[in-house]
């Protein structure tokens, strides 16, 4: 059984194109309910500006000589030699 990719042009639909008429705009009202929206910036607004906790636990972190463990170290280098050659 032999399967043909591409099949010659010919066997194409034809497309028939007529004249273009142009769409009737859709009323725009300045009157868009934004329910969703007002609630996601009621929401960001009682957010704090600084997680304290996430801040204390980076700078823990960025002063453990011991973090990343070595074992994360390895995965990513191995990861990064296995695509080094990778095309982009």
């Amino acid at each position: 059984m032999e399967i043909n990719l591409n099949p010659p042009v010919e066997t194409a639909a034809k497309v028939v194109s007529g004249p273009v008429r142009p769409k009737e705009a859709a009323a725009r009202t300045d009157d868009v309910v934004l329910d969703q929206s007002q609630a996601l910036e009621a929401r960001l607004a009682e957010a704090p500006e600084v997680r304290t906790e996430a801040v204390e636990r980076g700078k823990a972190l960025a002063t453990d000589p011991r973090y990343p463990p070595a074992e994360t170290i390895r995965k990513i280098a191995n990861l990064l030699a296995i695509n080094f050659d990778s095309p982009q």
